[in-house]
C-alpha cells in the first residue's frame, strides 16, 4: 500500500510511509460551509494534483457516527491513506482501529487524540501534524496584552477538546 522512505534529520531518523495512489483526506468537525476548511481542503487536493496523486475530500459535517461511518466505508474501498482531522479527540482512537484493521496509514491533523504515534497499540496511526496551541493561545493573550487589552474574554471552543484546553492554558 505504501513505499517507505528512510530519513535522517539532525541525529533522528525515522522511516516515512509514502502514499502511492490514493489519498483520503476526511473533514469532520470542520463545516466546508466555514471558509478556512473549504480553503484547506482545495489546498490538500491541489497538493494532490501536483504531486499526481489522487484525493477524495468527504465532510461529516460534525457528526462523530458519520465521520466513523466514512473511515470504515474508505477503508474498505481500499484507499492507501488517511489525513484524519478528527470531530473529537475521543472518537479518533476508534476510527485509528479501524484504519488498523484494514492496514491503512493515518496521518491526524488539526486536534490531537491525546497521544503519540509511538504510545499508539496498533500500526495505522503513523503521524500527528498540528501546531502547539497552548503556544498560539499564549501568543494571542500576549498580542492582545502588548496591544493595550487589559480585560480579555476567552471563548477558544468547547472545554474538554484538547484544541480549546490547550489555547486556555496559554491564555492562562
Amino acid at each position: 500500500m505504501c513505499s517507505e522512505l528512510h530519513t535522517k534529520i539532525g541525529k533522528r531518523e525515522e522511516t516515512v510511509c509514502i502514499v502511492e495512489t490514493l489519498l483520503v483526506f476526511t473533514v469532520a468537525a470542520l463545516h466546508f460551509a466555514v471558509v478556512m476548511w473549504r480553503v484547506w481542503a482545495d489546498q490538500a487536493i491541489a497538493a494532490c494534483e501536483s504531486l499526481g496523486i489522487q484525493s477524495v475530500v468527504v465532510d461529516a459535517d460534525g457528526d462523530d457516527t458519520t465521520q466513523y461511518n466514512q473511515i470504515m466505508d474508505l477503508c474498505a474501498n481500499g484507499v492507501d491513506g488517511i489525513i484524519l482531522n478528527g470531530n473529537q479527540d475521543a472518537t479518533i482512537e476508534s476510527m485509528l482501529e479501524v484504519a488498523d484493521d484494514y492496514d491503512v496509514p493515518v496521518i491526524v491533523t488539526g486536534r490531537s487524540p491525546g497521544f503519540l504515534p509511538s504510545e499508539y497499540d496498533g500500526d495505522s496511526y503513523i503521524m500527528f501534524q498540528g501546531c502547539n496551541w497552548e503556544i498560539a493561545g499564549y501568543e494571542q493573550a500576549k498580542a492582545l496584552y502588548d496591544a493595550g487589552f487589559r480585560k480579555v474574554v476567552a471563548s477558544g471552543g468547547k472545554q474538554g477538546v484538547s484544541v480549546a484546553d490547550a489555547r486556555y492554558r496559554g491564555l492562562e
